[in-house]
């Protein structure tokens, strides 16, 4: 497969996209590069983590996903070779790899330690360009996955929020907002699914359970309902939740519950 997917917090100013994707077309002028998203927030692990979660799977089988949000490069952390069923993963072991790993049960992990994969020069701030990109690159010339290193048994990951349910009541979390202002949260159709569903509360603002569409409610209106990647979403008929309530991720949720 020739098919790379770039996820970065580099932004679209300056130079590094393009940097890496020549160091990639200069091994395999054949690849194809697919821009996953660049709008990561800096530094920002747990973003990069769920826009690929989000993203990874649509993609055909063979699909190598480049993750470059490295706020440890140049230090003692470890660059990963992931392969799945139908997948590889390259990306520093910082935890972006995270949900990845949590749904992907039969994940092999190598860490990337082969320097005949490198660039010549490497740069303490660039492993992106000078190991990432070309250990990609390489991988769709050639199979070169039990090449790059050892197996490794431990990868970094960050802890996963679950919903928490006490009597009448679940509480789940922040976990990402986008580009429009919509609000998602831990909570999936599979764990409210089972509930009929009262009260959602999030930073002193209630919503009367949840609705099938943005229309369903007035303009401007708050409202709770699946997003289509399967969360439960806070937003706005015709505005931003964000720009409304102002959430974190991590801040709380609170939804009360009775069994069906």
């Amino acid at each position: 497969m020739e098919l790379v997917t770039l996820t970065t917090d580099f932004g679209y100013q300056d130079s590094y996209v393009a940097e890496m994707k020549g160091v990639m077309l200069g091994i395999n002028p054949k690849a194809r590069l697919v821009d996953l998203s660049h709008g990561i927030k800096a530094q920002n692990i747990k973003e990069a983590a769920y826009m690929l979660f989000l993203a990874y799977r649509y993609f055909p089988k063979g699909t190598i996903h480049v993750v470059v949000v490295d706020p440890g490069v140049g230090s003692e952390r470890r660059i990963l070779l992931v392969k799945t069923k139908k997948f590889y993963f390259v990306a520093p072991d910082n935890g972006v790899l995270t949900y990845i790993l949590n749904a992907e049960r039969g994940a092999i992990v190598r860490q990337v330690t082969n320097k005949k994969y490198f660039r010549k020069n490497v740069s303490s701030t660039f492993h992106g360009r000078d190991i990432m990109a070309p250990v990609a690159a390489y991988l769709t010339r050639e199979q070169i996955f039990t090449k790059v290193g050892s197996i490794l048994s431990d990868p970094e990951r960050f802890l996963t929020p679950n919903p928490v349910k006490t009597k009448g009541q679940l509480f789940g979390e922040v976990i990402y907002v986008d580009h429009f202002g919509n609000i998602v949260t831990n909570f999936t159709h599979a764990v409210l699914g089972e509930y009929t569903i009262g009260e959602i509360t999030i930073k002193k603002r209630t919503i009367n359970g949840i609705v099938p569409t943005y229309s369903s409610v007035q303009k401007n209106e708050l409202l709770a309902t699946y997003g289509s990647s399967g969360f439960l979403e806070i937003s706005v008929n015709c505005g931003s939740a964000q720009a409304l309530i102002n959430a974190s991720l991590g801040d709380k949720i609170a939804i009360q519950v009775a069994k069906r």
